[in-house]
This record gives C-alpha cells, structure tokens and sequence, in this order.
C-alpha cells in the first residue's frame, strides 16, 4: 500500500515539475517573439546604419504592420530605399509618412529625399516641387538642389535653340555641355575660377545662359 502511495506522489511531483517547465517556456517564447514596434523600429535603425539594408526592410516593415500610423518608420524606411537605390520603395515610404505629418517642418527631409528619388528617376518636375516644398519648411539643402535643375534644364533649352545637333561639331558642344553642368556650384554659381579649356567653356555656356 506504501509502495502505491509513494508512486502516486512522486508522479505527482514529476507532473509539476514538467507542467511548470511547459508554463516557463511558453513565458520565454511569448517574450522573445513578441517585440513591439518600437523594437523593430530601432533595429532597422541599427541594420540601416550597419548598411544591411535586407534586415532592415524586414524590420522596418514589420514595425509598420504592428503600428501603420507612425511617421517616422516610414521615413526612415524611405531613407533606407533611398540609401540602397530603391527610389520607386523611397517614393512610395515617403508618401506615407507625408500623409501622416503633412507639411510639418520636422519632416523637411522628407520632401527633400522623395525629391532625390524623383530626380534620380528623371522626374525632374516633381523633384523641384519637392524641393521647394522642403526649403520652405527650412531644409537648407533644398534651395541649391532646386537651383542645379533649374540651371540644368535652362541649360538643355538654351543648347536646344542654339546649337545644332546634326553638325560635326555636336559631339565637342555636348562634351562643353557636360562641362558646363558639372561647373554648375551650389546655388547655380560656378563654384571655381576656370582652369582648363573645357572649364573656360563652360563659363562661356553659363554667361549665354545668364543672359537668356
């Protein structure tokens, strides 16, 4: 009878012992996998910086699944396209987090990163819309990003009316073009005093086109 009761309390103990084992582990599941938002978030933030751009998609996604209405994530995953090359997923991250914040000053970048985007896409419409935008909300970077398309496309017009594409002579006034853009400084100012021949026409192009 002894035997009986003994065997009895000792698989009632070893019964404890495992429903409390079973009780631990699901705690440690539910805490290891049940990260917040905030948690993802700053781990894309690592990822980004640490240039793993794959981990930090899949953070920064899932950060936005668990809470769709924070600004920030969408930015800083807008960034992080950005950063890979990504500019159609940049455009689409920082559409997003303009739709949350609107034209809120802290998020100036925004409108200046979508900008780069469009204009890394040839949109170069948008993108001066986008600068602009951010420059009014006080990005110092915008008003010269803005003003190199200005320059730029003044530069394409002026070449379209005055220069003739299907003389010998293209290939060398297309070079000089090229010069001409690349001597373009910060603000539409040439940045340097001319050096070489093709710098010296480039300054010739910028005056032609100061006076158009």
């Amino acid at each position: 009878m002894s035997r009986r009761t003994g065997g009895r309390k000792t698989s009632q103990k070893s019964g404890r012992f495992w429903a409390g084992a079973a009780a631990a582990i699901c705690l440690i599941a539910l805490f290891s996998c049940g990260k917040s938002a905030k948690d993802y978030y700053n781990e894309g933030l690592n990822q980004y910086k640490a240039r793993q751009y794959e981990l930090a998609d899949n953070s920064f996604s899932e950060a936005i699944r668990i809470n769709p209405e924070n600004a920030q994530t969408y930015y800083a995953r807008g960034c992080m396209y950005h950063a890979s090359g990504r500019y159609r997923l940049g455009i689409d991250s920082f559409d997003q987090c303009i739709r949350l914040v609107g034209l809120n000053p802290k998020f100036a970048y925004a409108y200046q990163y979508r900008g780069q985007c469009y204009h890394a896409l040839g949109d170069r419409k948008k993108a001066l819309e986008d600068y602009r935008t951010a420059e009014e909300l006080g990005c110092t970077e915008a008003k010269a990003a803005a003003q190199r398309i200005v320059d730029d496309q003044s530069l394409a017009n002026l070449l379209d009316k005055h220069l003739d594409r299907t003389s010998p002579e293209w290939k060398m006034e297309q070079t000089a073009a090229d010069g001409a853009r690349t001597a373009i400084g910060p603000g539409g100012l040439l940045h340097e005093e001319p050096h070489d021949s093709q710098t010296l026409l480039a300054l010739i192009f910028i005056k032609l086109l100061r006076r158009e």
